[in-house]
């Protein structure tokens, strides 16, 4: 019997063809799962009879009705995992040619981690993006040496993907992704940092990221913005706890963001910040920096 090397889970919703793109990019391979949690799609947009990967033998689709979004689907997806190795991918992404080639120097690997570099399109052109730049930096960074790259890589990589983590390391400190509309995967990468005794990293691009308009990624909203205050504030005391530093998003950013919703925000987010023991100034100094190059450049 052959045993699983790599399980790669893929949450879904309403977005078929580009599920079927992200499939055709992984070849067919005998150590490979594919595992599908499709959360509780339209029928009215999706094929049920037609599922993408449904004429596949390595692919696991698991249907859910429970409508709680890709933390969710990705939770049942470890559930179901049995290979070494994990990898996460969006179902409107795609790995890169070669990808299996790139993975399969650290298949007997003594890391927990290994994480890769990306590129980045926007969806419907495939013309390049620069989604990925930011991710990348951190990986680029690491290898160059500089100062805290290794803690920044550890607790700010906060993507699912472009990194291979050994499953047992996730069970054996039940490591689960946050069930919420979004973040959900900030408190996992976190997790998964803070627990991996090693962590290796290979400059190789294996995965590309989409840029579409209507991504959740890029849905403003009120409700959206409590959402990530509230796990970045959970970040923050952790972080404080394990006594890092500079491995978060800045609280400070979030007081500034806090203004496109009124007065009554700007306080709230600031009393939180408070509460939670968190340095309401942190993120100051970058903000000043920022502010004054912006203000350099028009005045030239």
């Amino acid at each position: 019997m052959i045993k699983i090397l790599y399980s790669i889970i893929i949450p879904h919703k309403n977005t078929p063809d580009l599920l079927q793109r992200c499939l055709m990019s992984i070849p067919k391979r005998r150590d490979i799962e594919i595992i599908i949690v499709d959360d509780d799609s339209d029928s009215q947009i999706v094929d049920f009879n037609n599922f993408p990967g449904s004429n596949r033998v390595d692919v696991k689709t698991i249907f859910t009705k429970e409508n709680k979004g890709a933390g969710f689907a990705r939770n049942k997806g470890i559930k179901n995992a049995s290979g070494k190795w994990l990898l996460f991918a969006d179902a409107d992404d795609f790995f890169l040619d070669g990808f299996l080639t790139t993975l399969d120097i650290y298949r007997g690997s003594d890391a927990d981690i290994v994480f890769f570099n990306s590129t980045s399109v926007y969806s419907d052109s495939l013309l390049p993006a620069n989604r990925h730049t930011d991710i990348n930096s951190l990986i680029n960074n690491y290898l160059d040496g500089k100062k805290d790259s290794q803690n920044k890589l550890r607790y700010m990589f906060y993507y699912p993907f472009s990194k291979m983590i050994k499953r047992d390391m996730v069970s054996s400190n039940k490591i689960l992704y946050d069930e919420i509309k979004v973040s959900n995967d900030v408190w996992f990468a976190v997790r998964i940092g803070y627990f991996a005794k090693k962590i290796l990293v290979d400059k190789a691009a294996i995965y590309c990221i989409t840029v579409r308009d209507n991504s959740l990624s890029k849905t403003p909203g009120e409700t959206i913005f409590d959402i990530r205050i509230s796990t970045n504030l959970k970040v923050d005391k952790f972080m404080r706890k394990i006594n890092v530093k500079n491995s978060h998003y800045p609280m400070f950013t979030y007081i500034l963001q806090s203004r496109r919703y009124g007065i009554k925000k700007i306080l709230k987010t600031t009393w939180l910040t408070i509460m939670n023991g968190s340095n309401i100034f942190l993120g100051l100094g970058r903000w000043a920096i920022d502010k004054f190059k912006t203000n350099k450049k028009f005045e030239n």
